[in-house]
């Protein structure tokens, strides 16, 4: 168990490229892959038994203190896009200089992609960080237009806090999967004559967290069924 690990796997060369690949790459010197980099300051390259190295990596940061904490909401907005929120307290004072505050989203494409990309970055926005001194606060958000292949159990946000300048050094970082209330659903089927049955699969989101629902069938403005998977008979055309 790595309880404060966050994943992030930057593609340079697929149908599923990541944004700002070659950003990331610049930034951190990358001239071999497989290239990692542990908290933006320290950086391995290269396969075989990484195991032990990337285990000492991380025990040597995660006893690094943090001046910020950021807590991460990850929703969907009213223009149906994907929206990290990230409210941020110091706890300590940041001196670094050109701080910038990244949001990231990704997504596991374990069984699509071999081998394994399971937090493969998928979007990517950054902008000025400005808080400096312990007590300030702040609320950050980015949105991301929601891709309708997307099953969103597999989407999660991620927040750094990071200088771009000196040794990159990632001042926090905060992750979440979807945090938000959706409603989602499917048919057995979508067309066809008058007489019609069709059996609709609640699908909304939190999974196993929705505890009532309220069906408006046929369009009326009236209430239809009040089950989680209801059956209705469309008779008329429309």
């Amino acid at each position: 168990e790595a309880p404060f690990f966050i994943p992030l796997i930057w593609q340079g060369d697929s149908e599923y490229q990541s944004p700002n690949y070659g950003g990331r790459g610049s930034l951190y010197g990358v001239s071999g892959i497989p290239h990692s980099q542990w908290q933006g300051y320290l950086d391995d390259v290269g396969g075989g038994d990484a195991y032990p190295r990337y285990l000492s990596h991380y025990q040597n940061i995660v006893q690094n203190d943090s001046p910020a904490t950021i807590d991460i909401d990850l929703n969907v907005n009213g223009s149906n896009q994907l929206e990290i929120t990230a409210d941020v307290e110091l706890t300590g004072d940041i001196t670094t200089t050109n701080n910038k505050i990244c949001y990231i989203l990704t997504y596991d494409l374990t069984g699509v992609e071999e081998p394994d990309y399971f937090a493969s970055v998928t979007n990517y926005e950054d902008e000025d960080f400005m808080l400096t001194n312990a007590g300030e606060t702040g609320m950050y958000s980015a949105a991301f237009p929601l891709d309708s292949s997307w099953e969103l159990p597999k989407v999660k946000a991620v927040v750094l806090i990071q200088t771009f300048a000196g040794d990159h050094y990632i001042h926090q970082a905060a992750t979440t999967g979807f945090t938000g209330t959706l409603a989602l659903f499917s048919a057995n089927v979508t067309s066809g004559p008058a007489q019609l049955g069709v059996r609709f699969n609640d699908m909304s989101l939190p999974t196993g967290e929705i505890d009532s629902w309220e069906w408006d069938l046929d369009g009326d403005g009236e209430v239809d069924s009040t089950e989680e998977n209801p059956y209705f008979l469309y008779e008329t055309p429309g």
